[in-house]
């Protein structure tokens, strides 16, 4: 599975304590005067074993209730597939928003592997934290372990793999980690490098971004996109480091143009970079990495245009991080943009695919801080995922909106709201 331009979690260990320097690498009296004061540390601290949910706004809860009953009120036979996905990704949203207890009660209603990866994904967030006890993440580790379905197809074996490899590395399991990642394919293996990331120093970081270049060089899509991944991870643990952030910006950008990969994913991965910046209180260079993003969409549709379903969608997700990054005046003009494109194209959009296409520019309102701005975009998204005849879709697309809606911390106004709660209400035969 692995060959020399794969991307593993063993290349960033090679950098942090082997070849990126001899002196990058502690003395051994350094090395145990760490030990001690991180034995101290550990043992001043109470360790927690147990779940437990952070603080959260009631109505947020609510929403993210409702959202996962909608995607559980979807039949099992013959919709398994369906409403294990949509489950899975109400719980990401849990997890995201610190209600990690909340998450794991509600993993039982998974019923296919999904519910062993969302088991994986706990163990992975807990080991994160530097007062859980080692042993309470391998008791998550097992859980997962026994609701791996047996028999699946590679791809969902190793999504589950790369949880718990992630896990086990966060804890210092590091054998087990890699022997796992060893039988991943790469599009995973970018995930555990980057638990390893905040390990390295400013000159080991430099070392990876030119090592991970024979990944990039060989133009296979899993590689570059895992390559990406670990460049991202990168910019945002050094983006003080303004040489090596612009060095890593630049890499993202001609990797995806080296390539070829689709537009739409080179679009997500220059606003991933503007989220990093975003969360680092960076809005000009936000901004700049936004207006790149803007670039490559204009230069798409100038050639071969998004179908409107998808160019509503990308553009939308532009306007999301503009407004993020306080570009206030053109967000508003891009979400103008999209609603036009959406309306031109709506008689060519499936019903499916119309939610999802304007569901980025509820996120870009309400950026903008305008309430009453994003619950007409909201309501309009909402109504949107409702049109379908089949109870089904509608399910997923109002879940989907849910949780965009707890995820931004949009609180629904109470016209709003009973919207919908009547959908959810109508949710019945046939699905």
């Amino acid at each position: 599975m692995t060959n020399q331009n794969t991307i593993s979690v063993a290349l960033v260990l090679v950098v942090a304590f082997g070849s990126a320097g001899a002196q990058e690498v502690p003395s051994p009296s350094e090395e145990a005067v760490g030990r001690a004061e991180e034995a101290t540390e550990q043992a001043s601290t109470p360790m927690v074993d147990s779940l437990a949910d952070a603080d959260l706004e009631p109505w947020r809860r609510v929403v993210l209730e409702q959202a996962f009953q909608v995607a559980t009120a979807i039949p099992v036979t013959p919709y398994v597939k369906d409403r294990s996905r949509v489950q899975a990704e109400v719980l990401d949203a849990f997890l995201e928003l610190g209600l990690l207890e909340s998450a794991s009660t509600r993993c039982s209603k998974i019923e296919n592997w999904r519910r062993a990866e969302t088991i994986g994904k706990i163990a992975a967030a807990m080991s994160r934290r530097d007062d859980v006890s080692p042993d309470f993440v391998r008791s998550l580790v097992a859980r997962s372990d026994r609701n791996h379905p047996e028999d699946l197809v590679p791809w969902r074996r190793h999504r589950i793999d790369i949880q718990v490899a992630m896990a086990l590395a966060n804890i210092d399991d590091m054998d087990a980690a890699l022997a796992i990642e060893s039988r991943v394919d790469p599009t995973q293996q970018g995930k555990l490098v980057g638990e390893k990331i905040d390990e390295l120093t400013v000159a080991q970081a430099r070392t990876l971004t030119t090592r991970i270049d024979a990944a990039i060089e060989t133009r296979n899509l899993d590689l570059v996109l895992s390559a990406i991944r670990i460049l991202n991870e990168l910019h945002r643990q050094f983006h003080d480091e303004t040489e090596l952030r612009v060095e890593i910006e630049r890499r993202v950008d001609a990797s995806a143009d080296l390539a070829k990969i689709p537009h739409d994913l080179r679009i997500a991965a220059i606003l991933a970079l503007a989220q990093n910046a975003i969360d680092e209180g960076d809005d000009a260079n936000a901004r700049k990495l936004v207006s790149r993003a803007r670039e490559i969409y204009d230069a798409v549709q100038s050639a071969t245009p998004f179908p409107p379903e998808f160019g509503a969608g990308v553009l939308g997700g532009i306007a999301a991080k503009r407004a993020a990054a306080k570009d206030l005046e053109k967000a508003r003009n891009e979400i103008v943009e999209v609603l036009e494109i959406y309306e031109e194209g709506i008689q060519t959009i499936p019903d499916v695919f119309r939610a999802k296409a304007l569901r980025p520019i509820a996120e870009a309102a309400h950026h903008t801080g305008d309430p009453e701005l994003t619950n007409r975009i909201v309501l309009k998204v909402i109504e949107a995922g409702s049109t379908n005849p089949n109870a089904r879709p509608r399910a997923e697309d109002l879940a989907r909106t849910l949780v965009v809606l707890a995820r931004i911390g949009a609180k629904p106004s109470d016209e709003l709201q009973s919207r919908i709660d009547a959908i959810i209400t109508g949710l019945a035969d046939p699905w």
